[in-house]
């Protein structure tokens, strides 16, 4: 700015001045452009020695944090919040919500929605329920509740890429349609066959301490971790979250990619219902 002032004195007329005053505008300007960049460069040097900054970066980090300022200031007020009986309580009660965010993250991930995650669970768990009312063993049991999440994400992947609806309205339609199903079978009574121990042992069993709903969401937790971050179909995900097109075009397979994620999806709802089935029984 002094230097476009130094240009009006010099030039008085006014399309001199008008010049002058834009010059000076574009220096200030790129002036504060580099100043913003210097001191991002300097934040992130200081993130680097400050722990506390660098961790306040990351969004769920923040989240992680108040969590654990209510998970203190609650434990203040009861004795029994932070006893391990209590924790391992918790843990268990949302690790089938967890398993099943498992498959909704990779459905996020392409730029879609699976809203009939709970109703695949539930209805897994039903034909499960009936297979052992009707004698099967547990193997064959857990497999056709495998098979009803498989045919569940089978159906949702071809109508959001085959019949092109909107993911929204596809699994919007399978929502209903599994949770119609689940009342037209029990006709609102429960089931409630008798088990196997070692299928109750699933869902109300424990290794250590620790409950096996715990262990299977943080084994499923590890396994997709790696599957997202170091294989080529984790890579084809992020490639169709990021442009589907330009992931097209570039060789990748896009609908067979998203079928194949519905699939799993429907899967780990299924895994879920399974587990919150052996659970309750």
């Amino acid at each position: 700015l002094e230097f476009g002032r130094n240009m009006i004195k010099q030039n008085g007329d006014e399309f001199n001045k008008k010049i002058a005053n834009e010059w000076g505008r574009s220096i200030f300007y790129t002036g504060g452009i580099l100043m913003k960049s210097v001191s991002q460069v300097e934040l992130g040097e200081k993130r680097k020695t400050n722990p506390l900054l660098f961790v306040m970066k990351y969004r769920e980090m923040n989240i992680l944090i108040v969590l654990v300022i209510i998970g203190i200031f609650i434990s203040l007020f009861s004795p029994y919040f932070l006893t391990m009986n209590n924790i391992m309580g918790v843990t268990r009660s949302f690790s089938i919500t967890a398993i099943m965010a498992i498959g909704m993250t990779m459905v996020i991930i392409t730029g879609g929605i699976d809203l009939s995650v709970g109703s695949v669970m539930g209805l897994s768990a039903l034909m499960t329920a009936l297979s052992f009312q009707q004698g099967y063993p547990m193997f064959v049991a857990v497999t056709i509740g495998l098979l009803v999440g498989f045919t569940a994400g089978l159906i949702n992947g071809l109508l959001i890429t085959k019949v092109n609806l909107p993911p929204f309205i596809a699994t919007l339609g399978t929502l209903s349609i599994g949770r119609g199903l689940i009342y037209v079978i029990t006709k609102g009574f429960p089931i409630t066959p008798d088990v196997p121990e070692n299928y109750s042992f699933i869902g109300q069993g424990y290794l250590g301490f620790v409950p096996l709903p715990v262990v299977a969401m943080l084994i499923l937790m590890l396994i997709f971790t790696v599957v997202m971050n170091k294989t080529r179909f984790g890579r084809h995900v992020y490639a169709i979250g990021g442009n589907e097109i330009a992931a097209k075009l570039s060789g990748v397979k896009t609908d067979f990619t998203k079928i194949r994620v519905y699939v799993l999806s429907g899967v780990i709802s299924a895994v879920a219902g399974i587990i919150i089935f052996a659970r309750l029984s």
